[in-house]
């Protein structure tokens, strides 16, 4: 029979700094990560934790391994391979030029971007293809939302600068 994984014993220090990463972390990963850690200390086995963490057997010994060779880093992130990003850091950022420009300047015959349309402009000017709702998906991203275009009366004082003095005044009702 085999003989139970546990990390090896931490010192205060490195139980310290589990703990404040674990409270500290934005990552859902790292704080499953950490608190794997964290139970493999006080004694619990990886099948014991994984029940507490709901996560497979083999993915605690394979998280106590990782620490157990890289330190904290090795409860940081890493990327799938797999294919690489279509879209590219010059695409998003012309992208994000061009939502806060009115589309005539660029020659499109519309008054306001729409996801298609900024999706065709990007793949004339780029050549990189993507779809109407990866468009969307990147706008959102950057906290933009893509909807049905309607005029507010504040599109006319930024056209024009003498609109409050042009507006009438309110009457007060008696």
């Amino acid at each position: 029979m085999r003989r139970a994984l546990h990390v090896r014993p931490l010192s205060a220090g490195q139980v310290a700094a589990l703990e404040a990463h674990y409270r500290r972390t934005p990552v859902p990963a790292e704080r499953t990560r950490a608190h794997i850690i964290l139970l493999s200390h006080q004694g619990l086995t990886p099948p014991a934790i994984a029940a507490l963490v709901r996560v497979d057997p083999a993915t605690v010994r394979r998280t106590i391994r990782r620490y157990e060779a890289e330190g904290l880093a090795g409860l940081h992130h890493r990327p799938i391979p797999g294919r690489p990003r279509k879209v590219t850091p010059a695409w998003e950022r012309l992208l994000l030029r061009l939502i806060e420009q009115d589309p005539r300047r660029y020659g499109v015959l519309r008054s306001a971007w729409t996801a298609p349309t900024l999706a065709k402009y990007l793949a004339e000017r780029t050549s990189i293809r993507v779809s109407d709702d990866r468009v969307q998906y990147y706008l959102h991203q950057h906290g933009y939302v893509t909807g049905r275009p309607t005029w507010t009366v504040q599109h006319l004082a930024r056209r024009d600068p003498q609109y409050q003095s042009k507006r009438p005044v309110p009457r007060r009702s008696k």
